[in-house]
């Protein structure tokens, strides 16, 4: 990892045990706090000599930023009912009336704790919770970003204390982030003025938000955050587009406002044309219409899609709606 560079550690693990011990190494739980992989007890890896490595990564994390962190990431789901409880406990913490409703999508079956019963009854009547299983990862990610909306649904006491520790100049929790996102880019272009200078809008991953103070509540688990719920997607999905519109009133403050017009936008791991068209289209929504004062929008080149598609990606990103 040091030598290469290397920030994730993937095992073949449950994804529910493993996302534990990643708490552990980056510095988000206490060793001992739950206990890993109990219904596994002879798991390969259950032995003094990874505890040993676990507390290794976790001293070599400290004092280092969120995004430099190592992590540590399960590859499997086998266990579907332990599966369901991380997702019951962490909506029990965020939004109670939506883990009523999983509770209901999860009582697909009367087997779902018991393995061999459920295996049984499945192959016996063709009927299983994998539909259940889908609909409730879909409705969580429907509302993952939402909550963010609402700083109310942070139950940490230490957090809430000190997001409003950070926003207490601020009107609202809303308008501290503008102002901080709008100032920092403001000094950047007034150092270059009238040269242009490009921003890219946020491509923070899952795990990245998760980091950030009150992000964990959030931010669901992935196994690939790289080609997960990032960057254009992120912005059209309606999951996101209450984080979006604050990053658009930020670079619409720098421009309108503040008067550098010298900023340009660019617009990060966009996978298919349709997504750039969605995304250049709620801009325009939010006040950021390319064309108008000059405002230039460009897509990132950086997935073979862009190179393949160029010429559909090229229409788009031009200065001018024409």
């Amino acid at each position: 990892m040091e030598r290469h560079g290397f920030r994730i550690l993937a095992l073949e693990a449950d994804w529910p045990d493993a996302a534990e011990l990643d708490r552990f190494i980056r510095q988000h739980g206490v060793w001992g706090e739950h206990s890993a992989f109990i219904h596994f007890p002879r798991w390969m890896r259950r032995n003094m000599e990874f505890a040993h490595f676990l507390k290794t990564m976790r001293r070599w994390n400290e004092g280092r930023p969120p995004n430099d962190r190592l992590e540590l990431r399960g590859l499997d789901v086998y266990s579907l009912h332990r599966s369901r409880d991380e997702v019951l406990a962490y909506l029990d913490r965020v939004d109670p009336q939506e883990a009523a409703a999983a509770r209901r999508r999860y009582s697909c079956t009367p087997y779902l704790d018991a393995p061999q019963e459920y295996g049984a009854y499945a192959l016996a009547t063709g009927r299983n919770c994998e539909d259940a299983a889908v609909d409730q990862l879909v409705a969580l990610l429907g509302q993952r970003m939402a909550y963010t909306a609402n700083p109310e649904k942070i139950v940490d006491p230490r957090e809430r204390v000190e997001i409003a520790r950070l926003t207490a100049n601020c009107p609202t929790p809303a308008g501290f982030f503008v102002q901080r996102l709008s100032e920092g880019v403001a000094t950047i272009a007034a150092a270059f003025y009238p040269k242009p200078v490009i921003v890219r809008m946020s491509d923070f991953k899952t795990n990245e938000y998760a980091s950030l103070l009150g992000g964990r509540v959030f931010e669901a688990m992935e196994a690939n955050p790289m080609i997960g719920f990032r960057g254009a997607s992120r912005y059209a999905h309606p999951a996101y587009r209450d984080g979006f519109a604050l990053e658009c009133a930020a670079m619409k403050r720098v421009r309108d406002e503040m008067g550098f017009v010298n900023v340009k936008l660019m617009i990060p791991f966009c996978r298919r044309v349709d997504e750039a068209e969605r995304v250049i289209s709620l801009m325009r929504d939010l006040g950021l219409e390319r064309g108008k004062d000059g405002l230039e929008i460009y897509v990132m080149c950086e997935i073979p899609n862009n190179v393949v598609l160029r010429p559909n990606f090229s229409n788009l990103s031009t200065s001018s709606p024409e």
